[in-house]
């Protein structure tokens, strides 16, 4: 062997250690603890150093969904489902005039890039993606442009301290992420 394919061959092994380490480093900044009946994962936002909860949802035997509203207030609780290997990312937060608002966490217009959801600065909640800033007192209410796909209180079923989604509406969703 002569000298220069012991380099190309010490280059090549250097290349997959870089690899490796940013591969083991953006996986240890993806933590996942366990909840008695929800699983919360905590995501690393690394251009602010935030960091920001979301409790994965699972539908019950008869295909719903039930989140536990008592804790939503005006700081969003962020939801994840997996439908089939997909993600898709919901969320939740209380409006000005105390009801609560819901969410697909992507961008009507941006989705489906990696970077199409929103990040809640104060009371407004900002596309990642493009920058649209939109108003939390507008969660769930507008359809089209560059905000987020609502769940309006027609989609869903309001009870005592739960909202009930159906499983069947979260996924019909899924082409969106």
């Amino acid at each position: 062997m002569n000298k220069k394919n012991i380099i190309m061959i010490i280059a090549i092994i250097v290349v997959a250690i870089a690899i490796g380490i940013i591969i083991f480093r953006k996986n240890s900044d993806n933590k996942t603890t366990s909840n008695s009946n929800n699983t919360v994962v905590t995501q690393k936002n690394s251009s602010n150093n935030t960091e920001s909860k979301a409790t994965n949802l699972e539908a019950d035997e008869s295909g719903n969904i039930v989140i536990d509203t008592t804790n939503i207030g005006s700081k969003a609780s962020f939801y994840t489902y997996d439908a089939e290997g997909t993600t898709i990312r919901l969320f939740a937060v209380k409006a000005s005039d105390g009801t609560i608002r819901m969410a697909f966490n992507t961008c009507q217009v941006c989705n489906p890039s990696p970077k199409a959801y929103f990040v809640q600065s104060g009371k407004n909640f900002i596309c990642q993606n493009c920058g649209n800033s939109f108003s939390t007192d507008n969660i769930g209410k507008e359809r089209g442009g560059c905000n987020p796909i609502p769940i309006t209180t027609d989609e869903r079923i309001d009870g005592d301290n739960t909202i009930t989604l159906t499983k069947q509406f979260i996924e019909g969703y899924k082409d969106n992420f």
